[in-house]
């Protein structure tokens, strides 16, 4: 029984992270304009990417926190029913 909740959760996590990296990628398409005018008034290609990398950084980080949180609550609604 506990072997099916979590594969049904690894399967919902999944398809979550697949929703995310497609939203960044469309996201990223959308920005080839402000790249282009960003690169024609002098900024380094590098400099862009290091930029896209650390928004892409902090929006995975800050939904691993959310969902830590979000975890630790159900957890202790979870142990406070069963008490």
């Amino acid at each position: 029984m506990l072997q099916t909740l979590f594969l049904a959760v690894a399967i919902v996590l999944l398809i979550a992270c697949v929703n995310v990296s497609s939203l960044l990628l469309v996201r990223a398409i959308r920005q080839r304009r402000e790249y282009a005018v960003r690169v024609a008034i002098g900024a380094s290609s590098g400099r862009i990417i290091r930029e896209s990398l650390v928004e892409g950084l902090l929006l995975s980080m800050t939904g691993g926190l959310l969902g830590l949180a979000f975890a630790a609550i159900a957890d202790s609604h979870h142990l406070a029913s069963n008490a």
